[in-house]
């Protein structure tokens, strides 16, 4: 997934730039929204103009206490997720948007380039812009500069919460034993803010392992619906304690010579042990045959 700033949220005029409540709300929308793609292991669709506009025409350069302050985290925060998109097409699209852009025409036409090249590349975008600055969820870029029309619609992220509302947590789930425990705490984060918001946490997802086979299982699984029902109980199991885990009708959760048993769907279970406050997930029926712990 691709994130391609709006540039009101990367430049604004010197005149807004003095109001000092102005510049700390600036700064503190911008890192939210770096802070959130970093931890949803997002890239940052770049380009070398707009990266040369940035750095050159940023508003805190010159401003010497903020380029001191947000040089050094700016640079190696957006170096670390920066994705280069420089080939062909060089010229701008058409966007169809409600936002009133008062910017140096320079940086206008060096984003609209990089759209043009994100809409070619037909990569999976979102745009964060300035919270409040649109009234729509999504702006609508296309061209016709080949023989080939390419039209696009991108949802916008006007708030840095909002990144939790826009992807679904199956588009995170992972896809490899490398990338097991980064993956799954971020789709279970998201799960969480999605479906279980209102129940925080009572286990931490730093406070939970997983046995070999259970990852084995769940990579090698086919059914996306069963998937995205073991994140959602493994989410769900997160927010109860175990009273209330017993109780719930969707987990059933019981205690069978020393190992936690959570019903997932039919006769399918899902088994785990706990001690010292750190879950270990053991295994899940991948069929719905006789429950058994394997």
């Amino acid at each position: 997934m691709i994130s391609v700033f709006h540039p009101n949220l990367l430049f604004c005029n010197l005149s807004d730039w003095d109001d000092e409540i102005f510049q700390d709300s600036f700064i503190s929308e911008l890192l939210s929204h770096l802070d959130n793609i970093d931890f949803l292991g997002f890239r940052f669709g770049w380009s070398s103009e707009l990266s040369c506009a940035f750095w050159e025409e940023a508003p805190w350069r010159g401003d010497s206490y903020y380029e001191n302050l947000l040089l050094d985290v700016l640079y190696q925060q957006i170096v670390e997720l920066e994705y280069f998109f420089e080939s062909p097409p060089d010229g701008e699209c058409q966007v169809k948007s409600d936002i009133n852009l008062q910017l140096a025409d320079t940086v206008h036409a060096s984003w609209l380039t990089l759209i043009h090249r994100i809409l070619h590349s037909q990569c999976n975008t979102l745009i964060p812009v300035k919270f409040g600055s649109s009234n729509n969820e999504s702006i609508t870029c296309s061209c016709d500069c080949s023989s080939k029309c390419y039209s696009n619609e991108y949802l916008l992220v006007s708030n840095p919460d909002d990144w939790y509302t826009k992807v679904d947590f199956m588009d995170l789930c992972p896809s490899s034993v490398d990338n097991w425990y980064s993956k799954i705490k971020v789709a279970i984060s998201l799960c969480h803010k999605q479906e279980f918001f209102s129940n925080e946490f009572k286990i931490s997802i730093d406070n939970i392992k997983f046995k070999n086979k259970f990852i084995s299982d769940f990579l090698d699984l086919n059914d996306a619906i069963y998937k995205r029902t073991i994140i959602r109980k493994l989410t769900k199991v997160l927010t109860l304690n175990h009273s209330e885990a017993a109780l719930d009708g969707g987990l059933q959760e019981e205690l069978i010579r020393g190992v936690y048993r959570l019903r997932i769907s039919g006769g399918r279970r899902m088994h785990y042990v706990e001690e010292l406050g750190i879950k270990t997930f053991i295994s899940f029926n991948s069929t719905s045959g006789h429950d058994r712990l394997h």
